[in-house]
């Protein structure tokens, strides 16, 4: 949860960023850490969809953040898509992650910009 927070607050400059680009940031962070370190930084499993992975638990999740208040999703129109954009409303606490956790969370910003 903790990590939707915080890239949901992180993507909120971006002109596109819905629940498809939240969940290839997680996705990208936890291979790359992964892959470089052997630990991922959410440990969560995830799963194959058509427009890209996602976190198996990321729909119960997310609904959970949104009855508590922590998230609201922001419908925009892109063209004739919609983009459900995830608005963290509250912090998230970083104290669960190391600073390297938090690179690999950042590091997605950094290449696609803001």
């Amino acid at each position: 949860m903790e990590a939707i927070l915080y890239v949901a607050q992180k993507g909120q400059p971006m002109w596109f960023f819905g629940r498809i680009k939240l969940n290839k940031i997680l996705w990208r962070a936890d291979f790359r850490s992964f892959y470089e370190r052997h630990q991922p930084v959410t440990g969560r499993a995830y799963q194959k969809l058509a427009f890209g992975p996602a976190v198996i638990e990321m729909i119960p999740v997310m609904q959970d953040l949104l009855r508590a208040g922590l998230v609201v999703e922001e419908k925009r129109i892109h063209g004739d898509k919609p983009e459900y954009r995830p608005v963290a409303k509250a912090d998230p606490v970083l104290r669960y992650f190391s600073p390297e956790d938090i690179e690999y969370l950042d590091d997605r910003f950094s290449i696609i910009g803001t």
